[in-house]
């Protein structure tokens, strides 16, 4: 490919990735996630949030300090708190195609990616929300390719590049240590495979950069995440960690008849897929960046997989690396050999066997778009399901409709019935329940039964909630 066309490919594919990232940005209230970080950071100071005083209960502060820098000089209205998610999912764009240039070294397969990422509904959605989901995926990125060029060719600088994105990642997301851990599987089964595990220069190439980068991270970990591990209670994501915990994991996967044809999928997808990725990786008959590759979307999604379905969610950071896959197996089929078509395929379809986990991070971006359909009426929008009121900290996203499905960005699927047990475990910010009826609920039974439950007092003591019922503009 000529340099200056692939020049004014790339162009037209960032120029695309920001148009359609820009387009709508602020055109939907925030949701409920959004909502926590906007009055995480109303109630937080700077000096707050870098002492560790204001903690998130899941994440580390890193994006919050960003967030409240540019919030102090660009105000919190939705375009401001969703501008630096926008910036950094533009970012996304050459990044995927560095790394892909990085393990390919073709430009043709790094612009496929670019492409892909660009143009991705997936990266789009998390580009477009105030949350530290874009971040998250630069990071792992950027990573992901430092430490590769870093083992391939040594040097200070790149050392160093691996050790700083590496500290930032911890510090973005407390997902990032999955991708760490995909890396030194990597490191380990290469070392291997070259038979230099005898080698002290292979050894403290491959562990020096986690070591800066878990040193880095002890201050943090004593003092916000080792005591909320102590604390055990059902608020924190994080199980304790006990031997019990791993004796149950290994009986369910030696008992699998006895669990969901789900899990069975899960688990022979999974071996599968590490069979093939082992399988090339010791018999050097495929090349070292598709085995890189294979794990970096493996491994977190083993993790993931296994860590019940709360955490689920997490996995989509590895969308780019099957994007990459995605282009590679392309290029192959153009122009590699039938084995390794053969094999690509393989390892695409254990890849898709081992992930049925995907469904819970793309099925929470599914819309129901109405729309076109419905009038947009003064004090909320219609179409969204939302409510806008004057104090924009005061806005609550989520709608329920007869049908149990829930606010049309929202991960989780809540059931009118369920409405007292979902809102105990959202404490963190003041309710604004907005409550729609369905166009088919013309005799009203989800009106009545809204009103029914949140005219419990008992379950809702602890909490002031100001209740909004609409009838529908569909309904007669």
């Amino acid at each position: 490919m000529k340099k200056y066309f692939l020049v004014l490919l790339c162009a037209v594919v960032i120029v695309w990735g920001i148009g359609v990232r820009f387009y709508h940005v602020d055109e939907e209230s925030l949701w409920s996630d959004e909502a926590y970080t906007a009055i995480f950071l109303r109630d937080a100071s700077f000096v707050d949030l870098l002492t560790g005083n204001a903690q998130d209960r899941f994440h580390p502060p890193l994006y919050y300090l960003l967030v409240e820098g540019w919030t102090s000089v660009f105000g919190d209205s939705e375009w401001a708190l969703r501008l630096p998610s926008v910036i950094i999912g533009i970012f996304l764009i050459p990044a995927v195609f560095w790394f892909a240039c990085s393990l390919t070294r073709n430009r043709s397969i790094a612009l496929c990616s670019a492409a892909l990422t660009a143009l991705s509904p997936l990266m789009v959605a998390y580009s477009q929300e105030a949350r530290n989901y874009g971040l998250y995926i630069l990071i792992v990125i950027l990573h992901a390719t430092a430490i590769w060029n870093f083992w391939n060719s040594p040097s200070n600088r790149k050392f160093w590049l691996a050790v700083g994105t590496g500290i930032i990642g911890v510090y973005a997301h407390s997902g990032f240590w999955a991708i760490l851990a995909a890396e030194a599987v990597y490191g380990i089964v290469q070392m291997m495979s070259l038979h230099a595990w005898k080698s002290r220069n292979a050894w403290l190439q491959l562990i020096g950069p986690y070591l800066y980068i878990g040193m880095s991270f002890i201050p943090w970990f004593l003092r916000s995440t080792y005591p909320r591990l102590l604390q055990r209670n059902e608020e924190f994501w994080a199980p304790p960690f006990a031997f019990v915990d791993f004796g149950r994991l290994l009986s369910e996967i030696l008992f699998v008849p006895f669990f969901s044809f789900m899990l069975v999928l899960k688990i022979v997808g999974i071996l599968a897929a590490f069979g093939i990725v082992g399988w090339l990786g010791f018999s050097r008959k495929f090349s070292k960046d598709f085995v890189y590759l294979g794990l970096l979307i493996l491994i977190p999604v083993t993790m993931f997989a296994l860590s019940g379905e709360w955490l689920n969610r997490y996995v989509f950071f590895i969308a780019p690396f099957l994007y990459v896959l995605i282009a590679r197996i392309i290029h192959n089929l153009v122009r590699a050999p039938w084995g390794n078509i053969a094999l690509s395929i393989l390892l695409l379809l254990s890849v898709v066997g081992a992930v049925p986990v995907y469904q819970t991070a793309f099925s929470s971006l599914q819309k129901e778009d109405w729309r076109g359909t419905v009038q947009t009426v003064r004090g909320f929008d219609d179409g969204s399901g939302r409510i806008y009121l004057n104090k924009p900290f005061a806005r609550f996203p989520f709608s329920y409709y007869y049908n149990g499905s829930s606010d049309v960005r929202s991960p989780q699927v809540v059931n009118i019935t369920e409405l007292p047990k979902y809102v105990k475990s959202m404490r963190d910010f003041p309710w604004v329940a907005v409550v729609y009826n369905h166009p088919t609920d013309v005799d009203g039974v989800l009106l009545n039964a809204a009103n029914q439950v949140f005219s419990n007092h008992e379950i809702f003591a602890f909490k002031d909630i100001e209740l909004h019922v609409f009838q529908h503009p569909r309904n007669p």
